[in-house]
């Protein structure tokens, strides 16, 4: 059985805790004068604290998405080989659940939730955990008390299914030549790299280099640093030969494979300039990062930045 929680929706809130409530005193507190929405949890705790270790039930595998238009959305959402059992429309996105058949377990939802269905929809990775609550139909989003939202139902079918089922739909996706190809040619179109003038190409023989890098070399050097959020990686060799890559302890949805390039769901792959990339860093910084962890980058940098020059100097006595 499932909780409802009441938590104030205000920006400015004082307080974020989330204090358990029946239905009757959610609606009084759900108000424009009050500003608290309206939450349930996902899965069964009983009575006792939204704790994994107080987990009696999965009840369902649920994503939260509120990134890009709700058009997007629904696109990717249309295109889900499993059909949810429920969709509901908040203010900024929608929720998606896919409800669980009796034997789901708590060891296996990082796999489902985090590995698959986050990357699969874009939805939000820190509204992943088991123990969460998402916002209860019937309810107004409240954030901003002069624009209520009522949230709501837009799709509902009878369906549930197993953890099998769930990790069969959303496969394991390697890096595959198209993929490598298609991010070689983003990078080639990133138009400068460490400080260079904004019409200095990037160099071929520096990125050469950087898509042959042994990721997870990579990663080990720069484990634990600021560029990836002092995050630190280790690895775990599967079945399949490829290695997947937990951050902190925490699996991921990533992997390195027999190649040595990084397989990703959610754009943090091949090359480990998108893994930096990933984290928020911008051409400039990703490029430092690979410098100071790989100094013989710096060396195909110079060689690029003076072919670069040359070529320009060239072309300045041709006219």
């Amino acid at each position: 059985m499932t909780r409802i929680y009441r938590m104030d929706d205000r920006p400015d809130a004082p307080s974020k805790a989330a204090i358990r409530c029946s239905v009757e005193e959610a609606r009084a507190w759900n108000t424009a004068e009050r500003g608290f929405g309206v939450f349930a949890t996902v899965n069964d705790f009983g009575d006792l604290p939204r704790r994994k270790d107080n987990l009696r039930a999965i009840c369902a595998w649920a994503v939260d998405m509120d990134d890009g238009t709700k058009a997007d959305m629904r696109a990717k959402l249309l295109k889900s080989p499993l059909i949810p059992t429920v969709i509901v429309e908040t203010k900024r996105g929608y929720q998606a659940q896919w409800f669980a058949r009796p034997g789901a377990t708590a060891d296996h939802w990082n796999a489902i939730v985090l590995e698959r269905l986050v990357p699969a929809f874009g939805a939000d990775r820190n509204a992943r955990d088991l123990c969460r609550i998402l916002r209860v139909p019937g309810f107004l989003h409240l954030k901003d008390p002069a624009d209520p939202f009522m949230v709501k139902i837009v799709w509902q079918h009878r369906v549930s299914y197993t953890e099998a089922q769930m990790g069969e739909a959303w496969r394991w996706r390697c890096a595959t030549a198209e993929r490598v190809a298609e991010v070689r040619a983003e990078i080639q179109a990133a138009k400068s790299h460490g400080g260079a003038p904004g019409d200095m190409p990037s160099g071929g023989e520096f990125w050469a280099a950087v898509a042959n890098l042994d990721c997870r070399d990579a990663l080990e050097r720069l484990s634990g640093s600021g560029y990836v959020n002092g995050e630190r990686f280790t690895f775990r060799r599967v079945s399949s030969g490829n290695l997947n890559i937990f951050c902190d302890g925490r699996g991921t949805s990533c992997w390195v494979d027999a190649s040595g390039k990084i397989g990703s769901l959610d754009k943090g792959g091949p090359f480990v300039s998108h893994w930096l990339r990933w984290y928020g860093n911008d051409w400039q910084t990703t490029i430092r990062a690979l410098k100071e962890a790989f100094p013989h980058l710096v060396d195909a940098d110079e060689r690029d930045r003076a072919a670069w020059k040359a070529g320009r100097a060239a072309g300045r006595r041709a006219a």
